[in-house]
């Protein structure tokens, strides 16, 4: 089991930074776009779509590594009341709960990028397939649900 999330951990932190650089060019799109704007009268033909998508993209791909890190909200000041049993019961049902929630919306997801192929929408001005962007976010959730996954599996493995 530690194998396997060592091994998750590591393509996670490859996503995240595939993330960062992401966000470098968002920002360069944004700064070229103003000084182009400003001296050239002339900005990036498609720049707010370009922004909008990939800063989809970013957070689609940052998010499984932030989960990891903790650095999402958890509220524990009235579970750290309770004994270690009934707080690993508490965090098995929740835990239950959430991946059972992601998993839906993965599917959801993922038929809406089907449904999205097979109509061959498209943006508006640059003309991307739509179904390009959702099946990203479609990996990101994923990443995402078998992260929840393997915490349930650890929280109920865990010895009392």
């Amino acid at each position: 089991m530690d194998k396997i999330c060592k091994s998750f951990k590591n393509v996670c932190q490859k996503f995240d930074s595939l993330a960062a650089v992401i966000l470098l060019i968002v920002c360069l799109i944004v700064v070229l776009n103003i000084i182009l704007r400003l001296l050239l009268k002339s900005p990036i033909y498609g720049a707010y779509e370009y922004v909008c998508y990939l800063s989809v993209l970013v957070i689609s791909f940052a998010l499984t590594d932030c989960a990891i890190q903790g650095g999402h909200t958890n509220v524990t000041f009235l579970l750290e009341k309770f004994s270690p049993k009934t707080r690993r019961i508490v965090n098995a049902i929740t835990g239950t709960v959430i991946f059972v929630n992601f998993l839906l919306i993965l599917w959801k997801l993922a038929e809406y990028a089907q449904k999205e192929y097979l109509t061959e929408t498209v943006s508006s001005n640059l003309r991307i397939p739509i179904f390009y962007i959702v099946g990203v976010i479609v990996i990101g959730l994923f990443l995402l649900t078998l992260f929840i996954l393997l915490q349930l599996i650890k929280t109920i493995k865990r010895p009392s």
